[in-house]
């Protein structure tokens, strides 16, 4: 019995041992990381606080030159460049076309534009600014068209004007390289001859880009205008609309509008009055307003109608048949004045038709 408790006794030290042990490296541990962390902290600021090492200056880069070796394979390639680019230089068929037709393109907007800005000016219809509207934005279309097809081939001959202004460069200065080298006549004579190449066909290709720009000036001064008047008829469809629903005049309905008519009425029939026996008095007295002509014709189909209304009387008491059209003839005077009403009421005649009215 005694035995056992020994053991348990020794047990219980090891086990007090142990952890008093595990205590005491925790506390050595945790006493040692600071300064340690400190340290390391001190010595990044201490390297961030060092100035910046001054940059290394770039190599300066040896001019591109040509090997005297190369110089006949170079300058037959570059010959083969040449031609490619003066080739694909030209004129294209719808460049040419472009220059053909703007000449007829410009003068139909000049005139366009002009009958657009006087019909502003008269304010028509939206039927009519549609209608203008679309006639500008298909004259818009084609302009942009034409400046996108004048931009690519601004930029493809620029691009090759640059591919020789680079060769060029590099064989002066192969050129100049080669001379300090004392290179054979022949070579010399060969760069030579390869660099007025060059020269030479940057002329045509710069005359070419002139032209180019020259004509995509032109254009865009067009698209310039054709947005102008979309612009104007825009503005002027807006302030339509936007005025359909507003008030421009006083109601029909407002008193001062009835008092000023009825204190206005009184000068205003002395005028019409005044206007309608002038209109009468000069039918009476021009002849050419067909005064005197007038009551001869009347009295003359009078007559005739009379005599034919005597003449129907025979046959109906003779007993024949006759058209119910010849009932006109019973009343002879109101078939004349009539006929004689209708006669003198043309579009030709001068004269008013309430005054021809009135006169009979």
């Amino acid at each position: 019995m005694s035995e056992a408790n020994d053991k348990s006794l020794e047990r219980s030290r090891e086990s007090v041992r142990s952890f008093l042990c595990a205590w005491l490296i925790a506390g050595l541990l945790t006493c040692s990381v600071p300064p340690i962390l400190l340290g390391a902290a001190e010595q990044e600021k201490t390297e961030s606080a060092k100035p910046p090492a001054p940059p290394l200056a770039p190599a300066p880069a040896a001019p591109a030159t040509i090997p005297l070796a190369d110089i006949a394979r170079w300058a037959t390639a570059v010959s083969k460049l040449i031609g490619n680019l003066t080739a694909g230089a030209k004129p294209r068929a719808q460049i040419e076309n472009i220059a053909k037709t703007f000449p007829e393109l410009s003068a139909k907007l000049d005139a366009q534009f002009a009958a657009t800005t006087k019909s502003l000016e008269a304010e028509p219809t939206l039927e009519t600014l549609q209608n203008e509207q679309q006639l500008w934005q298909s004259a818009q279309l084609r302009a942009t068209g034409w400046l996108n097809v004048l931009n690519l081939e601004a930029t493809k001959l620029q691009d090759s004007l640059n591919q020789l202004v680079e060769l060029q460069k590099l064989w002066s200065s192969s050129r100049a390289s080669a001379q300090a080298a004392k290179a054979p006549g022949p070579i010399l004579q060969q760069m030579d001859a390869t660099l007025t190449a060059i020269i030479d066909a940057q002329a045509p290709l710069q005359a070419q880009r002139a032209n180019i720009l020259n004509l995509q000036s032109r254009v865009a001064e067009e698209a310039t205008r054709c947005g102008t008047a979309l612009q104007r008829i825009a503005d002027f469809q807006q302030k339509a609309v936007a005025g359909i629903l507003v008030r421009d005049a006083p109601p029909i309905w407002a008193i001062k509008l009835w008092s000023d008519a009825v204190a206005a009425l009184p000068e205003h029939a002395s005028k019409m009055a005044g206007a309608y026996w002038t209109a009468v008095a000069e039918y009476l007295r021009e002849p050419r307003q067909g005064g005197a002509l007038h009551p001869a014709i009347f009295i003359f189909l009078a007559l005739v109608f009379s005599a034919a209304r005597r003449k129907i009387a025979v046959w109906e008491k003779s007993g024949s048949d006759a058209s119910s059209a010849i009932l006109v003839f019973e009343r002879p005077y109101a078939a004349a004045l009539a006929t004689t009403l209708v006669l003198v009421t043309t579009p030709s005649n001068p004269s008013p038709i309430w005054v021809i009215v009135s006169r009979w």
